[in-house]
């Protein structure tokens, strides 16, 4: 019989140090000891209960309070020493059932009390494998959508190097089982927000030798794995960082950025949605940066921003090459503009200076405002509402001409 959520206190597992594991790279044994001996100092450890009744009420004031320290201070008059990895996954299992919007603020607990060694590597792979050997429960209780609640867990704790990211290939290994565990490393992969950690996670993936081929099957296709989940910043991390370094430097002729793109990124992979969204942020929001743009766009900047498109003009037109990438286009902006706060007449002032570009036609950026394909995109309606003004200005002014 398949184990459920509900079952899980009476999973028996181990407690940390019951049964030796190997020896995790760059974490010494001294180091994964120091967490129980340091927990010793808190009185007798607790019983399996008192960890379980523990972590609910934490984690209960934690998502109710957002307080990260008064959570980390109730952990800390805590002994969890005998019940580990019990107690890690009880955390899991009470966030999944409460509120998986919390996933995220629990990776970072999780990460704060692993930096401290409060808990410790061996019982942090122990708990995840054990969730991961369920994950066909999971999937009933959840969907396919659990993967991501994953990924959010478990992204603080790897994008900080709290535990190294050798240990996923160990920690996935149930995962792989069925087939799942490179859709884990996408949903980390995706979890990891912004431009800069994107970038330091992919450096830290390249500095660490990982291999999605150590998640993937042996029918699995990895380019094509690579491109459906657009992991391409990630695998192909030194090219793409040394392409987003070319776009921004204005002395760096866009002849010699194409020239550049031909010889060392896929032609598949540089015309895929993905790569159409990196290029939009990066280029947009390396502008907003140097412009100082907070609550609107200037009427000053104009110029600046023209410049820049149309310095970059034959290579947003050669990536942004079909209706399909106008309308990738047009949601990249808009997630720039939600992480910005929506600053006044930005996003029309970059629509339409793409669109006098020959960037973004206006059938696309009219099939944008119709499209009802992403329901859970978040403020659209703003940007949709601004968008609609000035189409209408622009078509009034095309008929009085």
């Amino acid at each position: 019989m398949k184990m459920r959520l509900q079952d899980t206190a009476a999973a028996g597992l181990s407690p940390a140090g019951s049964s030796p594991r190997q020896s995790n790279e760059g974490t010494p044994a001294s180091s994964r000891a120091s967490s129980i001996s340091r927990q010793g100092d808190r009185g007798e450890p607790f019983t399996l209960e008192a960890v379980e009744r523990r972590v609910g009420s934490t984690l209960k004031e934690l998502y109710h309070q957002k307080d990260l320290k008064e959570a980390i201070l109730s952990f800390e008059e805590s002994n969890f020493s005998e019940h580990q990895p019990e107690a890690i996954r009880k955390m899991v299992e009470v966030t999944f059932e409460s509120s998986p919007a919390d996933c995220k603020l629990l990776g970072v607990f999780l990460r704060e009390l692993l930096k401290s060694s409060f808990f410790n590597v061996e019982s942090f792979i122990s708990a995840f494998s054990s969730l991961f050997e369920m994950v066909e429960d999971l999937e009933i209780d959840f969907g396919k959508k659990i993967y991501g609640y994953f990924g959010e867990v478990m992204a603080p704790i790897y994008e900080s190097g709290a535990v190294g990211l050798k240990t996923l290939v160990e920690v996935c290994q149930p995962l792989r089982e069925f087939g799942k565990a490179g859709v884990l490393v996408s949903a980390i992969g995706h979890a990891v927000h912004g431009a800069t950690a994107t970038v330091a996670f992919s450096k830290l993936w390249r500095d660490e030798a990982m291999s999605l081929a150590d998640f993937l099957s042996q029918d699995d296709d990895e380019d094509q794995f690579v491109e459906d989940h657009a992991l391409e910043w990630l695998v192909d991390g030194t090219a793409v960082e040394e392409f987003w370094d070319m776009v921004c430097n204005e002395s760096v002729s866009e002849e010699g950025i194409l020239a550049w793109l031909s010889e060392n990124v896929k032609a598949k992979r540089q015309c895929s949605e993905a790569f159409t969204a990196d290029l939009v942020i990066r280029l947009f929001e390396g502008f907003c940066q140097t412009s100082q743009i907070k609550d609107q766009f200037p009427a000053e900047r104009e110029p600046d921003l023209e410049k820049v498109v149309n310095g970059r003009s034959q290579l947003l037109k050669h990536i942004i090459a079909t209706p399909n990438l106008e309308l990738a286009a047009m949601y990249a902006l808009l997630k720039l503009m939600v992480k910005l706060n929506h600053p006044r007449d930005l996003l029309v002032a970059v629509v339409q200076k793409l669109n006098e570009a020959d960037v973004l036609s206006a059938e696309s950026i009219k099939a944008w405002i119709d499209d009802k394909t992403r329901v859970d995109v978040k403020g659209k309606g703003v940007a949709v509402t601004a968008l609609k003004h000035w189409l209408e200005a622009m078509e009034s002014q095309d008929a009085q001409e």
